[in-house]
């Protein structure tokens, strides 16, 4: 597998089905979402939900429901409705995870998150710019309240630590508390980095390093992403050149040029194309996605992931398996955020099962 596109997003790494957008639920990092959209195939995944009943109060439960409500408008807003469109399918599938997660989180033993931080957070989220949110720099009232458990303890939710930060291997439904990530940690995914980092994920690795965004004038790589709104001009990984981060173009068929700029804005689904920026298409399980002929980037929706046969040539979207099904953090299928692909092989391991997160089975 390979990623579709560079932009100021993080890359995928091929070979590995990273979950972009990880989901917070209640007392973690956030990222983003949308409505407004059409294309095939688009109740594929959210149809085969299967949600958990979590047995919590009715005032959690209204809670969870009204931050739902609040991040899905957030990620509706700042990525013109794509983000809910490639990570669940449609705007219902955003908000009933997305509750579900938070009540599911709230399960924890010895959280520290309250019904009144998850209203909180609730109220915030309209305060926070879509720069921000892009960036991974959840609002103040949004993050983690620290927990009681020290450094090695065991953990499901970063509340549960006296850090704020429990770290969760890509494909374990458990973590262990750990100190909060700095610039050149080890990390999985962008959740696995303090609030405002990104983990770029080069082809073939599976872990990269915790790195600061660069802002205009800094220099950019595909190991090196510019800050939400702005364009790497002039990189060249096969060259090993490094471009210089320059803000985007945000219209489409605004002029563009990779080399000399300007570019595109990434965070908006904008890609150069023959000199003018287009938007990037959407498509169903089953269907082409990648670059195609050269003038299309297609990315896939609800939570299915472009697996390639080769290098050479598209690649096809494959969905994402129904809790309790197999899955492959590899070759595919994906597991629909927040349900995780959990080995049993230990964390080596890249095959497994889609599971929804228990907290409380974590300790």
């Amino acid at each position: 597998m390979r990623s579709t596109s560079v932009s100021s997003r993080s890359v995928v790494a091929a070979g590995a089905l990273v979950n972009a957008l990880s989901l917070a639920g209640c007392g973690g990092r956030t990222e983003a979402l949308s409505s407004n959209y059409s294309f095939s195939d688009a109740g594929a995944s959210a149809a085969a939900l299967s949600i958990p009943t979590v047995d919590v109060s009715p005032d959690v439960k209204a809670a969870c429901a009204a931050q739902a409500e609040a991040l899905c408008t957030l990620r509706d807003q700042c990525t013109d409705g794509y983000a809910n469109k490639l990570t669940y399918g449609s705007p219902d599938a955003c908000l009933r995870l997305s509750a579900a997660a938070c009540e599911a989180n709230m399960t924890a033993i010895g959280t520290a998150n309250t019904t009144e931080h998850i209203n909180g957070c609730a109220a915030a989220y309209p305060t926070e710019s879509c720069t921000a949110w892009w960036d991974g720099e959840s609002v103040a009232a949004c993050r983690a309240l620290q927990g009681a458990r020290s450094t090695g303890e065991p953990c499901a939710v970063n509340s549960q630590c006296s850090s704020g930060f429990c770290l969760r291997p890509m494909n374990e439904e458990c973590g262990l508390c750990a100190p909060m990530p700095q610039a050149g940690d080890a990390c999985e995914s962008s959740s696995n980095c303090i609030y405002g980092m990104a983990c770029p994920l080069i082809a073939p690795a599976l872990v990269g390093v915790c790195t600061v965004r660069g802002g205009v004038g800094d220099s950019c790589s595909n190991a090196l992403p510019c800050q939400g709104g702005l364009a790497c001009i002039g990189s060249s990984t096969s060259e090993g050149r490094l471009g210089q981060c320059e803000v985007g173009q945000t219209a489409i068929g605004a002029a563009c040029d990779t080399e000399v700029g300007p570019g595109c804005d990434g965070e908006q689904y904008l890609f150069c194309s023959f000199g003018s920026c287009q938007k990037e298409s959407v498509a169903g399980p089953g269907e082409l996605c990648g670059t195609l002929a050269g003038v299309a980037e297609v990315r896939c929706a609800a939570g299915a992931v472009c697996i390639f046969p080769s290098e050479d040539g598209p690649g096809t979207c494959v969905a994402a398996a129904a809790d309790g099904e197999p899955c492959d953090l590899v070759a595919g299928p994906p597991c629909l955020s927040p349900s995780k692909c959990v080995s049993a092989s230990g964390p080596e391991g890249t095959s497994g099962t889609c599971v929804f997160p228990d907290p409380a089975r974590c300790g």
